[in-house]
């Protein structure tokens, strides 16, 4: 698991026309289509350019203001005005007429419009040596890993924000749910060792992360822990040597009863995993997904003032790993904890011979999409419905 790289160099594998004037690029596992007027591209297949996830937010001011102003979708972040990379749909106007899921923007890599992006280029480049078949593969698996958000002042867009002023930042012990994309786990389809693991695969529900921890005083995470201001304690320390904690994606939550936080203190209360967690021989950390009536627009379409949580990981907060994804369906069966829903366990090259079968396999199911865990190694990975994020 690792934080989203959203503004990457990456290599053009392959250019498709859409209509006279887009083109269609392809991009790892990433599709990507772009305007070109008169019908000329200006991309080449193998060039290296400057990526944009999805959901990438390019600030409108600074220095590079001028240059985001062709991703349009104007969209404001903590109230400053930018522009967001959104997905969006467009029909081929040739035969066979596919509609194509875009979900990215490119620029090329100029030294006059990105000077410290392509310097940093210029010097892997240099460091790599003569341009081989294997040293390009070489260097595109270096530059993909690179993340130029802070420098290009680019985030990730938010429906909604989370006040830092009314909560205490989420424990360091809890390892936070963030999951790349298929798009971006390249070697899926390369490396030897993929073929033999064995994925949990599940439905990606559309809600708001959630994790819930229990520690006590003979943890060696006790003295991790922030203070609870004494007002708000009453369920969270439920003794002096004790601590129940509950956490949004960045935040533990303090039990103030205002809006967001009330939320999912009521979910974590109405669940009936704190005293489960109380009676366990090992400090652990529930995680999952938040759902119901007032949250994403209610996806799932539940009835007023109505809200659920489904499970999808435990951590060992002692040893800092997930728990095997087996053992933790298992573990809410037993208990009668709702779990998101488990499609079966597979092995990839049994449902897939390239990322484009497995994002099709997610647009053929309704809903926000698939998440593949990786029984052996611990690692996860996400696979969106393009038409989901289209519609979003």
């Amino acid at each position: 698991m690792s934080a989203r790289r959203l503004s990457t160099i990456r290599q053009i594998n392959e250019i498709r026309r859409v209509c006279r004037n887009q083109s269609h690029l392809i991009i790892d596992g990433w599709n990507v289509v772009m305007k070109t007027p008169g019908g000329h591209t200006d991309f080449s297949i193998g060039e290296f350019v400057l990526f944009f996830e999805v959901d990438a937010w390019l600030p409108a001011r600074g220095r590079y203001g001028e240059l985001f102003k062709e991703v349009g979708n104007p969209a404001l972040l903590n109230g400053e005005n930018g522009f967001r990379v959104a997905a969006k749909s467009v029909t081929s106007t040739f035969k066979p007429y596919e509609v194509i899921r875009s979900q990215g923007h490119v620029f090329k890599l100029a030294a006059r419009k990105f000077p410290v992006v392509h310097a940093t280029f210029l010097r892997e480049a240099r460091g790599i040596g003569e341009m081989t078949e294997n040293n390009i593969e070489i260097l595109a698996e270096v530059l993909r890993k690179m993340d130029f958000s802070f420098v290009l002042g680019v985030k990730k867009w938010e429906n909604e924000y989370e006040s830092e002023m009314a909560n205490i930042k989420i424990p360091s012990f809890v390892i936070k749910s963030d999951m790349d994309r298929v798009q971006n786990c390249v070697n899926l389809f390369k490396k030897p060792k993929y073929k033999a693991f064995i994925f949990q695969e599940s439905v990606k529900m559309d809600g708001s992360s959630m994790t819930m921890y229990f520690v006590d005083h003979s943890s060696k995470c006790w003295d991790r822990l922030l203070p609870v201001p004494s007002q708000y304690a009453s369920r969270s320390v439920p003794s002096d040597n004790a601590r129940f904690g509950v956490c949004s994606k960045n935040f533990d939550l303090l039990d103030n009863g205002e809006n967001q936080n009330k939320l999912f203190w009521d979910a974590a209360m109405k669940s009936g995993i704190f005293p489960i967690l109380r009676n366990v021989d090992l400090p652990l950390a529930v995680q999952g997904e938040l759902v119901g009536w007032n949250i994403n627009g209610n996806p799932h379409g539940y009835p007023r003032d109505v809200v659920e949580f489904f499970m999808y990981s435990i951590i060992d907060l002692e040893e800092g790993v997930r728990l095997d994804p087996r053992k933790v369906e298992q573990f809410a069966g037993k208990l009668g904890l709702l779990h998101v829903p488990v499609l079966g366990y597979v092995k990839i090259p049994e449902i897939a011979t390239s990322h484009q079968d497995i994002l099709d396999r997610a647009e053929r199911r309704q809903g926000e999409g698939l998440v593949f865990k990786n029984c052996d190694d611990g690692r996860w990975f996400k696979v969106h419905s393009a038409s989901y994020l289209v519609a979003r």
